[in-house]
């Protein structure tokens, strides 16, 4: 997944059990802000970026990540796996 840095991903059709647990509780959201709201939060929560970090880990953006590995790990993420979880969070929620 994303060796190609600029080029979208398909959205996954399963996803882990966790995340679809996740999944499961966006669909429960009001509206499309709400929803938005929430998914951000659950990975401003779960994940963290920083644009300084990402000079000495500069070769982890490029790594060929899974979805299971990215959802596993926490802590620092490129932002290229943010946006790419976030984008599968919304999609799959429904109202998007």
């Amino acid at each position: 997944m994303i060796p190609h840095y600029f080029k979208k991903e398909k959205i996954p059709e399963k996803l882990p059990e966790e995340m679809e647990q996740t999944v499961k509780q966006l669909r429960n959201s009001v509206d499309k802000e709400d929803c938005l709201r929430k998914a951000y939060d659950i990975i401003t929560n779960r994940y963290h970026g920083h644009r300084f970090v990402y000079i000495f880990k500069i070769f982890g953006a490029l790594k060929n990540k899974t979805v299971n590995e990215l959802w596993k790990h926490s802590g620092y993420l490129h932002c290229n796996f943010l946006n790419y979880l976030l984008r599968i969070l919304l999609i799959k929620s429904g109202f998007f």
